[in-house]
């Protein structure tokens, strides 16, 4: 563990001072990242406004809280493991063999060899929407909470959808849906789903533990045991997706390049 966590920080440092050579892009890709988010927000405050200030049990501060936790959750996400959404695409062109040539974790070396310039943005809109939001302290560890757990299954949800390559072909358009589909889920009301939609989110496409159980955590409701189910579910997700990946990874077959990363 040990030598993951300091392979871990290199590449993030690598990644950052990778990217803050071309500040002006970063920046800009970050910024329009910021004010895309903020629109959306802009819109659901209207409806929120004429829907009588409640929409399927969530309020506008409820709401700000989800939109918070999946921007910020999503944007770490994309930061850590930058390359995470082109899993498809690297096994197909053959190009995971430069990862099999380096005596490190092959996932994390794959995860982690990208950063996303625009999920700063996202990450940025989060910290910034859950200030203005309101929230006391208890809805302040609720959101890092949801940060930090929310991320991880969301990226292991991303990397479970990603690594049906090895098993069925190309299957990008299955895996940019499906993460689509996931993130989306991730922001809307809960009650305005029906109870077998419900089940759908917490498991196929677990929303509900990206967003929706923190919530709870922040509204005080059991908050001992949803606490517990949130860091069972990212420890579920994670081992999920490390046993999904290398059980795929076994039926790779090797593009025959003949180049490594250095």
């Amino acid at each position: 563990m040990k030598h993951k966590l300091r392979l871990a920080g290199m590449y993030f440092r690598f990644n950052l001072a990778s990217i803050l050579e071309y500040r002006a892009s970063f920046f800009l890709s970050a910024a329009t990242m910021f004010f895309n988010n903020a629109t959306f927000l802009f819109f659901w405050g209207v409806l929120f406004d004429r829907m009588g200030g409640s929409i399927g049990g969530y309020d506008f501060r409820d709401l700000m809280f989800i939109w918070a936790a999946s921007s910020a959750a999503f944007g770490l996400s994309n930061i850590v493991f930058g390359n995470l959404t082109n899993i498809n695409e690297t096994v197909v062109r053959g190009e995971l063999d430069t990862y099999l040539l380096q005596p490190r974790n092959v996932l994390l070396s794959l995860l982690m060899s990208r950063m996303s310039f625009s999920a700063w943005g996202d990450l940025a809109y989060g910290v910034v929407l859950i200030c203005l939001s309101g929230q006391g302290f208890r809805g302040i560890l609720a959101f890092l909470l949801a940060m930090v757990t929310g991320g991880v299954v969301l990226s292991s949800t991303i990397c479970i959808l990603q690594s049906t390559v090895f098993f069925l072909g190309d299957a990008s358009f299955l895996a940019n849906m499906s993460t689509n589909l996931a993130v989306n889920f991730t922001t809307y009301p809960e009650g305005i789903f029906p109870k077998a939609v419900r089940f759908l989110l917490y498991w196929l496409i677990p929303a509900q533990f990206i967003v929706h159980v923190p919530l709870r955590i922040a509204r005080g409701i059991h908050a001992p045991v949803w606490v517990a189910a949130q860091l069972l579910a990212a420890a579920f997700f994670a081992g999920f997706a490390m046993w999904f990946f290398h059980r795929g990874l076994k039926k790779y077959e090797s593009g025959n390049m003949l180049v490594t990363r250095l």
